[in-house]
């Protein structure tokens, strides 16, 4: 894939996103050679002295490509936002924004039932929105998972940042396979 087309496959995903209310489907291969693109940027940065001019260019190059990719996926999550408060499941989201929808419906659905509790006991429980589950960071690749709350969770890549149901949290923490983030 050209330098060029990547730069026109994002902005025409960019424009998408910004013109539509459904997600774009975001092809697997686009991040990929994203990556790829990326990862040539950043080493042909290091193979340039410091002071030239196509240093800066290529470091202008990754900045600009991040700002495309941080629009892009503000958009989403605004979107997928947007599903979840209207009850609906959107189309094309890529696993981590699977696991963000599930993690945000999830407790939604727990505060909505808060709500029907207030509602019809005129009293205000005191629940943590996290009490059942626990943000952890995968230290290495982890296979899908039936979490404890009966959802799918996974696959995982080592660096992936995850909301599991607190036993499961706790038992690959124990394995080492994850580590547990504390939310204060």
């Amino acid at each position: 894939m050209s330098d060029q087309n990547i730069y026109d496959i994002l902005v025409n995903l960019w424009n998408n996103e910004k013109n539509t209310q459904e997600l774009t489907e975001i092809p697997s291969e686009v991040l990929e050679n994203l990556k790829t693109h990326v990862s040539n940027l950043k080493y042909k940065i290091k193979l340039t002295s410091k002071d030239s001019i196509e240093r800066d260019v290529k470091m202008s190059e990754i900045e600009f490509l991040s700002k495309l990719i941080r629009s892009i996926f503000t958009l989403r999550y605004e979107k997928i936002l947007l599903h979840i408060l209207k009850n609906k499941t959107p189309s094309n989201m890529l696993p981590f924004e699977k696991q963000f929808y599930n993690y945000v419906s999830t407790a939604i659905s727990e505060y909505r039932d808060l709500i029907d509790v207030i509602s019809s006991k005129f009293t205000i429980p005191h629940v943590s929105p996290l009490q059942n589950y626990e943000v952890v960071v995968f230290l290495q690749d982890f296979p899908k998972i039936v979490g404890d709350d009966l959802r799918e969770y996974g696959p995982f890549k080592t660096g992936d940042v995850a909301v599991l149901p607190r036993e499961n949290a706790r038992s690959l923490s124990k394995e080492g396979v994850v580590k547990r983030i504390l939310l204060l």
